[in-house]
């Protein structure tokens, strides 16, 4: 089974006229769930398989995996530049772990649902491509990646700014809470000060 990892809408519009993709044996999983991309998969009349919904046990003992997974690793890579990576963190807020994750187990689900039909892997994360060619090497799969050197730097700003935005948020988060409880605590100090000069009187 030969599998193909394309990146980008126009990548995928020109890999599908080759044709040793345009069998009807070929399936698809689509990671990024990119609606003009679908529509040029269905076009071909591809059949895409659906990537795995987690039920809230799997959700919670896959987070619980995380969480040792993330303890160990820094446990090997104690040094600060690991824990100075977004990675690094337990906070699935700030954190691109549990995606990339989830993503990974997506796609393995996928080769082994796809059997011998051809399968094409359409905009997975740039950060997982090096494992995804190991893991298929070591499986002794042919693999081909179709994907062109701008869109993989696009994704790469586009993670940073996505990065970016998780932290911001966060901090906003806690902004938002600080101001309310430092309120809330002013105000009560304020109202067991009159409470006291009532009493003193």
């Amino acid at each position: 089974m030969p599998v193909y990892i394309i990146h980008g809408r126009g990548r995928l519009r020109r890999s599908l006229q080759r044709p040793e993709l345009s069998r009807t044996d070929t399936t698809c999983v689509l990671l990024d769930g990119d609606e003009e991309c679908r529509n040029v998969l269905s076009s071909r009349g591809l059949s895409e398989i659906s990537t795995m919904r987690l039920s809230n046990d799997a959700r919670e003992e896959f987070l619980r995996e995380y969480l040792d997974l993330i303890g160990e690793i820094g446990r090997q890579c104690g040094d600060r530049s690991w824990w100075a990576s977004d990675m690094a963190s337990k906070n699935r807020e700030t954190s691109r772990l549990p995606v990339l994750l989830h993503e990974f187990r997506c796609i393995i689900e996928s080769i082994n649902k796809a059997g011998d039909r051809n399968l094409l892997i359409v905009n997975p994360s740039w950060v997982l491509l090096d494992s995804l060619k190991e893991y298929l090497t070591k499986k002794r799969m042919k693999y081909r990646v179709l994907c062109g050197q701008v869109t993989q730097v696009k994704e790469r700003i586009s993670i940073k700014l996505r990065t970016l935005a998780r932290i911001l948020h966060v901090f906003m988060k806690v902004g938002v809470r600080k101001i309310y409880f430092s309120c809330k605590l002013r105000n009560r100090l304020r109202e067991l000060s009159r409470e006291l000069s009532l009493i003193h009187i």
